[in-house]
């Protein structure tokens, strides 16, 4: 008898309060990047604020976690299709809904060196936008950010302009553009180090920071 084994890769930990570590029940859903189809949806225990989501090999997955009177959390798993069973252990701690809370936007890509959109963004921008409905009053700063390669002036309009075209999105979809401030902060505030080809991806991102609500 011929054992087939199942590629794919699992990622469990915590749901938490960022401030005082408390156990979160949450909802988390599974987005095929490529598709913006919504693939799974489960909830965290509503004890422990424990999870666990299973990620078959071959996709490129957006996954965030949500939960009331909390900006939502984003993650990026690429899964290779040659991939064997994998673990991923992630704790995340969810920022309340107040003042100076920001979220790093991990599903929000762009055309390689330009500020336009990819269609992968969508679903995220999405979510970002519906935050509206429940907080009308919501005032977010959208900040652009990039690694260190490149002069200062190109980066600060590359960051500026990616900040915009996420903006400009969001007021797409029916969101008052008096709710929304781009700011390009180029290299200046980095998460990482620029020396690594993996640490200037983590630089390269757009953030959402909540400046009154």
């Amino acid at each position: 008898m011929q054992i087939q084994y199942t590629r794919m890769t699992i990622v469990k930990g915590t749901v938490s309060d960022f401030n005082t570590g408390k156990p979160l029940e949450s909802s988390i859903e599974l987005v095929d990047n490529k598709s913006g189809k919504l693939i799974k949806k489960t909830n965290s225990n509503i004890n422990s604020g424990s999870y666990l989501i299973s990620l078959p090999s071959g996709k490129d997955y957006g996954f965030s976690v949500n939960a009331d009177g909390y900006m939502f959390h984003s993650e990026n798993f690429v899964v290779p299709k040659a991939q064997e069973y994998k673990e991923i252990f992630k704790d995340i701690q969810l920022q309340p809904m107040t003042p100076g809370s920001k979220i790093i936007l991990h599903n929000t890509f762009f055309e390689s060196g330009k500020s336009s959109l990819r269609p992968a963004s969508f679903f995220e921008l999405n979510r970002l936008a519906k935050m509206f409905d429940k907080y009308p009053n919501l005032i977010l700063e959208i900040s652009g950010h990039t690694d260190s390669r490149g002069s200062y002036a190109v980066n600060q309009r590359l960051s500026r302009a990616r900040a915009k075209s996420v903006v400009d999105y969001i007021v797409g979809q029916g969101v008052n553009p008096a709710n929304l401030k781009a700011v390009g902060y180029n290299f200046k505030y980095p998460v990482a180090s620029n020396k690594t080809k993996e640490g200037r991806q983590e630089n390269r991102r757009v953030e959402a920071k909540i400046l009154s609500n």
